[in-house]
């Protein structure tokens, strides 16, 4: 963070705040002075995140001399896994190896059990679209395969993830920049806030149903614990290993809930796509030419309104 990016108010609060934290840490005397503006970033208001999905964030930065500022660093910054460009498969690895090292490693000042209050992993879930008029946005597949590996490696235990629902513009390839994503319904309000409810019911109840599965007591046959996410001679087949087929469970899993979430914008006349197009060219600013342009955004144009956006989520989760 460069001190010379904060106004006013900012600074005063960063000056305020750290000239308490020395007097409760007892830090005054190790603290360089000429980057004291830069250490505490998590007490600006919507600071920068830690992306899991740096290796460089598996340690603190550098500035961070004193173990209790060090400490403060990861108990207040938030934690995010960036899922901008999900589809390069050392991004996932990377957050994992976050999640091993950091939030795991019991002798890591950052272990979730040290951490109070409980942190949480914001995972973002991305609809993308590159405003190309007769294309469609979407949640991709890997986007939700890879919260169920997360979800996975954090033991099944849906508690330490929040779910983000954001836009996200595509026009330009491998762009991680905030101003390609905006945020889908701030503070659940707006039309928008339906459709962002029905996604979090699916998944949050989709993550549960995980857990139960890798919670199920021993004594339960294979077939009732594995039966409806696989052919009946895999869940039987003792020479699968439970591993691979939590694996199965997880990618059952995804596209059950990659099928819900298409549906809901996809199938009917276009007005339901035109309505989540609409209010992507309006989170982003885009000008008539592209509202214009664009069918499915004219027919929404045209008969305004929320659309019913269906998601039947017992068809896969009873």
């Amino acid at each position: 963070m460069d001190p010379a990016s904060l106004n006013y108010d900012q600074q005063e609060y960063l000056n305020k705040r750290i000239w308490v934290l020395e007097l409760e840490a007892g830090i005054r005397s190790t603290l360089p002075g000429d980057i004291k503006q830069m250490i505490h970033r998590h007490l600006i208001p919507d600071a920068e995140p830690i992306d899991i999905t740096r290796p460089e964030n598996l340690v603190a930065p550098a500035y961070y001399t004193d173990p209790h500022a060090e400490f403060d660093y990861w108990r207040l910054t938030p934690f995010v896994f960036a899922t901008d460009n999900i589809h390069d498969a050392v991004i996932a690895t990377n957050a994992h190896r976050f999640v091993d090292r950091v939030l795991l490693n019991p002798t890591h000042m950052a272990r979730f059990d040290t951490l109070d209050p409980p942190k949480q992993i914001n995972y973002e879930i991305l609809i993308r679209w590159d405003f190309v008029p007769h294309f469609l946005p979407e949640i991709s597949l890997p986007n939700v395969e890879s919260l169920f590996d997360l979800l996975h490696v954090l033991g099944g235990h849906p508690n330490r993830i929040r779910l983000n629902f954001l836009f996200k513009d595509i026009r330009v390839v491998y762009d991680r920049s905030p101003s390609s994503k905006k945020e889908i319904a701030p503070d659940n309000k707006g039309r928008l806030r339906i459709m962002k409810a029905k996604m979090l019911d699916l998944l949050q109840t989709a993550m549960m149903e995980y857990h139960r599965c890798l919670d199920t007591p021993s004594t339960v046959s294979r077939l009732q614990k594995w039966g409806r996410y696989m052919k009946h001679a895999d869940a039987t087949n003792p020479a699968i290993t439970d591993a691979d087929k939590y694996k199965k469970v997880r990618v059952w899993m995804a596209d059950a809930c990659s099928e819900l979430l298409d549906r809901m914008w996809v199938s009917g006349s276009g007005r339901r796509a035109g309505f989540v197009k609409w209010h992507m060219l309006e989170a982003f600013g885009r000008d008539q030419s592209y509202y214009n342009q664009d069918p499915d955004v004219m027919l929404y144009v045209n008969e305004p309104g929320i659309p019913f956006l269906p998601l039947n989520k017992a068809r896969f989760f009873p």
